[in-house]
């Protein structure tokens, strides 16, 4: 057995038992808005995999949220789980909790023990149960006595997510998608950049939440192929940081050195796009899309 057909297997084993976590949650969390996939889509996708078709472009992960409503608050906390496609073999999910009732110091805390407490778990077990269990159990003893009589204040101070996503299709030639992608980008507040032609390259960065509605947005256009490639996600303590983490001023659409190939067909210019994202220190997302190290323009 090769080691791509020995890869693909454990992918698949991975994918079965993530289905099936799934499903269970599902079961668990049956009242609307208790449970959420960022994108739907990705189920159907993983399915098809595991039923043996050819998916030619997986997705990256499976993202999707958790909510429990705390009475004695008046609020949701709200759990964000991730599942690459090494969980849950060799990895454990990654996970994030907002709950606007804590206040910045007490919110961090909790997301550091609960990370902690994954961490603990050992690998090879589905455990997303185990997860929510210890939310249920300890969420609600964060939240301090002042937080409580001043729930505008700690509202305020949550800590932002900040997320940097970078989508692959297989092509982009449309000139309403292009428009569509501009537009949408700006309408929420996202900079990052739009690179069309064979491949088309598309990175979004911004406040988490709107990130992934650009993406669920843009995903259920009709492409041929589109997938997420990588995402970055950071932690910010207010707006002024999390501007901070931008690496692009605003959202446009680049070209490099543009080569005609047939009648709407062309390519960019790999080196000038390599350098153009070494530049910001994103050169090893080139290795992500082109499966080579890129190289500078001499």
């Amino acid at each position: 057995m090769s080691k791509e057909e020995l890869s693909n297997l454990e992918l698949r084993a991975n994918v079965e038992l993530q289905l099936a976590e799934l499903e269970m949650l599902q079961s668990m969390f049956p009242s609307h808005g208790e449970f959420e996939l960022s994108d739907p889509s990705v189920v159907s996708d993983f399915q098809a995999f595991v039923d043996g078709h050819d998916v030619s472009c997986m997705p990256l992960n499976m993202e999707f949220y958790i909510r429990f409503k705390y009475e004695q608050f008046n609020d949701t906390l709200e759990l964000m789980v991730n599942f690459s496609h090494d969980y849950p073999a060799t990895s454990l999910p990654e996970v994030y909790i907002r709950f606007s009732s804590l206040n910045k110091q007490d919110h961090r805390r909790l997301n550091e023990d609960l990370r902690n407490f994954v961490c603990s778990l050992p690998l090879g077990d589905l455990c997303v149960g185990q997860i929510t269990q210890w939310t249920q159990e300890n969420a609600a003893s964060y939240v301090s006595a002042c937080t409580e009589s001043e729930p505008a204040a700690a509202e305020a101070d949550i800590t932002l997510l900040f997320k940097r996503l970078w989508i692959y299709s297989h092509h982009i030639y449309s000139k309403v998608k292009r428009r569509n992608i501009l537009d949408g980008a700006s309408e929420l507040e996202l900079t990052g950049f739009s690179l069309p032609g064979k491949p088309g390259v598309i990175c979004v960065e911004g406040v988490a939440k709107n990130v992934e509605v650009f993406w669920a947005r843009v995903r259920n256009w009709t492409w041929k192929r589109i997938c997420t490639k990588h995402e970055e996600l950071f932690e910010a303590d207010n707006y002024k940081e999390l501007e901070k983490l931008r690496k692009f001023e605003n959202f446009e659409e680049k070209s490099f050195n543009v080569r005609k190939l047939y009648s709407r067909e062309y390519t960019q210019d790999l080196g000038m796009f390599y350098q153009f994202l070494d530049e910001r220190d994103l050169g090893f997302i080139f290795k992500e899309y082109f499966g080579v190290e890129g190289k500078a323009v001499q």
